[in-house]
């Protein structure tokens, strides 16, 4: 075919030039792109009505459709393929789709609007995308359909000193392999607005607010991807350069970078703010970066959603850093035991910081600042708290484990069925617990400054250099609470353990111990401490204080002195197990009123045996009295050698009721 020079394709009479597009179609590609600008001159209209195209020619694929009078150009028929499009002043359009070999200019004339409506179909663009550019204020609806940004340029919002910029995507999807910048230059504005059912994957770099610009994202819905897999080395900036700014408002939907870097204030003095909210919101990283150089700041609004990062990091920036926790989830990829490090500030607002660490363990060593709210540990995983946590709202353990290994100044604890305590730090308020206790992490102490009640369970290592110890300087309640002992391997332990200690201490006591065969529970150790003593009873213990005659009298069920009382009741009640005569606890019955008021007085050396009290009409006792059931009413109080016990049966009819003690104990 032969060669046709460019010139050879302006000519006035359009019979002729349909002849020349045809005959050149053959070598569309090697020919110069560009050949013509081609004009509309109509008002709204359809792109294939010839007479509104400047000398009656319709623009085609080596040519740049211009727009630039305010009116209106749509394409309702067949995707043509042009050279360029370049809409000024006026719109243009396409409900079908399109090829654009060249660049794609929307809104580049200081003081007017262009605009450009893809409703659906596929966009292939091959050269620069720019909405808002040179001065002038562009604006881009995209309704449905693809569009592939290939070739070179950049996908731009807002680019260039001046120039305003917006891209609104309520559905479709968007492939860029180039730069996609959004609000770059000094003043230029740059926003993209993703709702609805819109996906967009960013391949090569994304920068939001550059070069003295103001970038914003606004995603209420949809997933928008950054993707390194195609183009290496790529991240996603917000807020690049003295002047700029970069502000993502995340109410719904993905937003996923998690192959690469999330540079929040990259650099300059550049300001980054990035706020999610919304239930349904996930703001997915790899390592987010805060403040990156220069002294260019940022902070993070979790309001809602969830923030899932691999990490949280400030880099080399003088300028400050903060993450503010108003109500979202922050839910690590991966376990990190500095998973959030060099941040300037961490807040707890009002709406509080829920944290969901999976199966991960992460530790946080930076202080928790208040701002009225409190803080949820959920589901599996590890929390460590490693520095002062000041939030006053309440702490919720509802599920995993939370180390409190620094301060906890000021939040009342409670401990749900599913949740674990633990740490060697110090919480200032109290602890309500039906899930688990665990000093430590490994051996240590966890002090607490108010009241501790236990309904749950206890859990104590025990090592040849150590235990566990839960210190508490208020009130100390383990009534119904399981004792766990977690041992080491190798020989039994011979020496008594301290495991808690108390100001005081109310309720009864534990109701068993798991791991703990042959070891035993002293409650009033050393006067205000519980202790675990391997090997031998209290009852051992306080035997081994008597000259016996022989092995069989300093049995339990023996009675030496012939007094009536066997030894374990004058263990129990604090008797003399060789010299006849009641021991100084004594039980003693009276009726009073309606009912029969039965007590005793506990040896404080016995403080780990629950007594037993049974009851009935008859001598055979079938009944066991427990407080609460059958309008039995049972209370303890302080004694001088130990705890008084009252227990209140209601009389039965007839008026004759016998009750004993009870008291069992391994020897």
């Amino acid at each position: 075919m032969p060669s046709i020079s460019v010139q050879t394709r302006f000519v006035t009479q359009p019979v002729t030039r349909r002849a020349i597009q045809a005959l050149a179609t053959g070598i569309l590609l090697t020919t110069p792109l560009h050949a013509a600008d081609i004009q509309w001159t109509g008002g709204d209209g359809n792109f294939t009505d010839t007479a509104s195209w400047s000398g009656g020619v319709l623009p085609g694929g080596g040519d740049t459709a211009v727009v630039s009078n305010g009116g209106s150009v749509w394409i309702n028929t067949a995707p043509p393929t042009l050279g360029g499009v370049r809409v000024s002043s006026g719109g243009f359009g396409t409900e079908v789709g399109m090829t654009n070999t060249g660049s794609t200019i929307v809104g580049n004339l200081t003081g007017s609007l262009g605009r450009f409506d893809f409703k659906t179909g596929m966009f292939m663009a091959m050269g620069q995308i720019s909405i808002g550019t040179g001065g002038g204020n562009g604006l881009f609806v995209m309704e449905n359909g693809m569009i592939q940004r290939m070739g070179g340029g950049t996908f731009s919002i807002g680019d260039g000193a001046g120039s305003e910029g917006e891209l609104v995507q309520s559905s479709g999807f968007i492939r860029c392999v180039t730069p996609w910048h959004i609000g770059v230059g000094a003043n230029a504005k740059g926003t993209l607005d993703f709702s609805g059912q819109s996906a967009a994957n960013a391949i090569d770099m994304l920068i939001v607010g550059a070069d003295g610009g103001t970038g914003t994202m606004k995603l209420g819905a949809g997933s928008f991807n950054k993707v390194v897999e195609e183009v290496q080395g790529t991240s996603a900036v917000f807020g690049r350069g003295n002047g700029s700014s970069a502000i993502v408002q995340q109410t719904g939907g993905y937003f996923t970078n998690g192959s690469t870097d999330t540079l929040l204030g990259e650099s300059g003095n550049a300001t980054a703010t990035w706020t999610i909210s919304g239930e349904a919101s996930i703001a997915y990283f790899g390592t987010l970066v805060m403040g990156n150089a220069d002294s260019a700041s940022a902070t993070f609004n979790l309001n809602g959603g969830t923030l899932n990062p691999s990490r949280i990091i400030k880099g080399g920036s003088t300028g400050n850093t903060a993450i503010v926790f108003n109500g979202g989830t922050l839910k690590p990829r991966f376990s990190d035991a500095d998973f959030i490090s060099g941040i300037d500030s961490l807040t707890v607002e009002d709406g509080g910081l829920f944290v969901d660490t999976d199966t991960h363990s992460i530790g946080i060593g930076l202080n928790l600042l208040d701002g009225g709210g409190g803080l949820t540990k959920r589901n599996g995983g590890t929390l460590s708290l490693e520095a002062s946590s000041q939030y006053t709202g309440a702490t919720v353990v509802e599920g995993g484990t939370l180390l409190i290994n620094g301060t906890l100044t000021a939040s009342e604890v409670t401990v749900q069925a599913d949740g674990t305590i633990g740490g060697s730090g110090t919480i200032n308020k109290s602890i309500t617990s039906t899930g688990t206790i665990a000093p430590g992490y490994g051996v240590g102490t966890l002090t607490v400054k108010e009241d501790v009640a236990v309904a749950g369970k206890l859990a104590i290592e025990l090592t040849p250099a150590g235990s566990d110890v839960l210190v508490v300087e208020g009130d100390l309640n383990v009534e119904g609470a399981t004792l766990r002992i977690e041992l080491p391997e190798g020989e039994p332990l011979t020496e008594p353990y301290v495991i808690a200690t108390y100001g005081t201490r109310s309720g009864g006591n534990f109701a068993g111990i798991e791991n703990g065969a042959g070891y035993t529970i002293d409650y009033a150790y050393q006067g205000n401490k519980i202790a675990v003593t391997p090997g031998t009873s209290p009852y051992a213990n306080w035997a081994s204080n008597y000259t016996w005659a022989s092995d069989e009298d300093k049995l339990p069920e023996a009675d030496p002195d012939g007094d009536g009382f066997a030894n374990i009741l004058e263990f129990f009640l604090d008797g003399d197990p060789l010299v006849s005569g009641q021991p100084v606890g004594k039980p003693s019955g009276r009726v009073v009123g309606d009912r029969f008021v039965f007590t005793f007085e506990r040896n404080a050396g016995a403080a780990s045996i629950a007594p037993v009290v049974e009851y009935g009409t008859g001598l055979d006792l079938p009944l066991v009295a427990v407080d609460g059931q059958d309008g039995v009413i049972i209370t303890t109080e302080p004694g001088p050698g130990g705890d008084s016990w009252t227990v209140s049966i209601p009389m039965p009819p007839g008026g004759k009721l016998f009750a004993r003690l009870k008291v069992e104990v391994d020897s």
